[in-house]
């Protein structure tokens, strides 16, 4: 009788897992169609990022952005969407010499429930961006 018990205890553990992943230029060469990073020197001066991500199936995805300056977290943004089938679109900007220290991190949770009332499950993957590896060096110099 503990045998069933502890497949379902272990089934429903596995659905909970948070997962990081670490998403360098590489990474990205080699999964194109997941993901692609744009970066651009702004009107204002800032390095304008966009990073999209393409997924199979519509998930929750919460982008989560801390700008460090000078060893000090300055600014902070935590912003959940529900996103869709195929490409998802963050865009974000910063001064060239924050990009070292500041950190960018996109989760996605699958959904449950219908369309008209979608709820994230447990279980998320934590895509971790090193930011300096996709800025060409001479934005990072001016």
């Amino acid at each position: 009788m503990l045998a069933p018990f502890v497949t379902v205890a272990l089934a429903t553990t596995a659905l909970a897992l948070t997962t990081e992943r670490e998403v360098t230029l590489a990474y990205v060469r080699e999964h194109a169609d997941e993901f692609s990073v744009s970066v651009t020197e702004g009107k204002t001066g800032l390095i304008d990022f966009t990073i999209t991500h393409n997924v199979a199936a519509p998930m929750y995805h919460v982008a989560h952005l801390a700008v460090y300056h000078r060893g000090k977290l300055i600014a902070t943004s935590r912003t959940p969407s529900f996103g869709k089938k195929g490409a998802n679109k963050f865009h974000f900007s910063m001064a060239a010499e924050d990009i070292a220290e500041s950190r960018f991190s996109l989760s996605d949770s699958a959904l449950a429930g219908s369309v008209d009332d979608p709820r994230p499950i447990p279980g998320t993957v934590i895509h971790l961006f090193r930011l300096s590896d996709f800025v060409p060096k001479k934005l990072l110099n001016k």
